[in-house]
């Protein structure tokens, strides 16, 4: 099919993006990881453990809100492609960084005593933080692509965005228990409570930056679409690399979360440290996985994208696997999650740069402009895998005989959390390498993108 040629308004279309940009990009998922990783992290502990509802139902909250974001995401994606004016996604930030916060509170006010009363709380609350998150996490996705279209621009955003990930899951890593504990004195549930109601204003305080800091400089002109969302639709799915490249990162995400959520279980059960310990292994993740950042530039460069994910997605796996059978003891486990971390630091810039590319291929090949729909069925399926991630920790749990809050736990609960700290992770991994040889070769996204007119 022959390419169709769009145009691009913009002065700075192609600028390389100055330090003010990149600070202010970075403080976006900075904020979002404020709470993103203290709910993949702690929510699973919180329920079950703090909040006493039984592992089967908690894995069933998360897997029905995580679900719902299939729907959320592309119906915000939707209304940002068909937003009129100069700015189609930065307001988003500003109008909802109040919202996110006020539901990040909720989600850790616990209610009731009945199990009945506790579930639909939770689901209730954690649906509406998925509404909120989704609000302000699509448009702020979006902005690498509204910010340039030069492709080292947009790595070096993705690099940024990532940092601001990874030191705020550091933060949420080395204080969060110990934060709870200070400020509930001795009330657990108070000190989740007090704990998030401030990390959830410290991320809107955040978000509200990152809205004063970034500009919109790349305005995009395709052929008018007559079809409403449905054709929207049909033109991603014609874009076999944005398919290929969703499916990588929702296997990603999903192993991910899963060990993410295992490992305060770990910790504890297995290691026998205490739920501290599984602060300091996050803690070790994201501080490992923020060194990363810095090589992905020039990994990216010297491998090409697809090479880059594949080569780290296979390195990742082997150090899952390699975690289930090295002695349970700290020093080994912590070298082996501190290479994880470093991995994912290297490759997750690298994602979102081709994320970017995907869009812009599907423009260049349809002269349909899907971008918010396009991001927003990714970032729906990212958190879907979150949910499905979760939900197999807790379902883990909930197969194998784990007695919430108990100091000894049987030999199955043992093997289940070892399978979903170390073992599942690995596979899914595999799974995803194995997918980036339908990816197409990076000169043919290059040449498709070279077709988009610049005036």
């Amino acid at each position: 099919m022959k390419a169709t040629s769009l145009t691009i308004h913009a002065g700075r279309a192609s600028h390389m993006v100055g330090l003010r940009e990149k600070i202010g990009y970075g403080l976006g998922d900075f904020a979002s990881n404020l709470i993103w990783a203290t709910t993949l992290t702690y929510i699973v502990f919180f329920y079950t453990d703090i909040y006493r509802i039984p592992p089967a139902y908690v894995a069933a909250i998360l897997l029905v809100c995580r679900i719902a974001n299939a729907v959320i995401d592309p119906v915000i994606g939707l209304a940002i492609d068909r937003r009129h004016g100069r700015e189609k996604a930065r307001p988003f930030l500003k109008w909802g960084a109040a919202p996110l916060a006020v539901a990040t509170l909720l989600v850790f006010v616990p209610v009731g005593e009945a199990v009945g009363v506790k579930v639909a709380w939770a689901i209730g609350t954690f649906l509406l933080l998925s509404i909120t998150y989704s609000f302000v996490n699509t448009a702020y996705g979006m902005l690498t692509n509204l910010m340039t279209t030069d492709t080292v621009g947009r790595l070096k955003l993705a690099s940024a965005r990532i940092i601001g990930a990874n030191v705020g899951s550091v933060l949420i890593g080395w204080i969060t228990l110990s934060g709870v504990a200070l400020l509930g004195q001795g009330d657990q549930r108070q000190g989740f409570m007090l704990f998030m109601g401030a990390t959830g204003v410290t991320a809107a305080l955040c978000f509200l930056i990152t809205h004063r800091m970034c500009r919109e400089t790349v305005h995009y002109d395709a052929v008018p679409v007559t079809g409403g969302s449905g054709a929207l639709a049909r033109a991603l799915l014609r874009n076999r690399p944005w398919l290929v490249l969703t499916l990588i990162k929702f296997l990603n995400s999903t192993a991910n979360t899963l060990s993410l959520g295992s490992a305060t279980f770990a910790a504890v059960h297995v290691l026998g440290l205490g739920a501290g310990f599984g602060g300091t292994l996050i803690a070790v993740l994201t501080a490992s996985s923020f060194a990363g950042c810095w090589l992905a530039t020039p990994v990216g460069r010297r491998l090409g994208s697809r090479a880059a994910v594949r080569v780290t997605n296979l390195a990742q796996a082997a150090c899952f696997f390699a975690l289930a059978f090295v002695p349970q003891t700290e020093v080994p486990v912590l070298a082996l999650v501190a290479m994880i971390g470093l991995l994912i630091g290297m490759r997750d810039p690298v994602t979102y740069t081709m994320l970017s590319d995907t869009l812009d291929y599907g423009m260049a090949r349809t002269g349909v402009n899907a971008m918010g729909l396009g991001y927003s069925i990714a970032s729906a399926a990212y958190k879907v895998a979150a949910g499905i991630g979760g939900a197999l920790s807790a379902g883990l749990l909930a197969s194998s005989g784990y007695v919430a809050g108990a100091a000894v736990q049987p030999d199955s609960a043992k093997a289940a959390i070892v399978m979903g700290f170390a073992l599942l992770p690995g596979a899914l991994l595999l799974c995803s390498c194995l997918v980036t040889w339908a990816y197409p070769p990076d000169a043919e996204i290059e040449h498709r993108k070279s077709f988009v007119a610049r005036e």
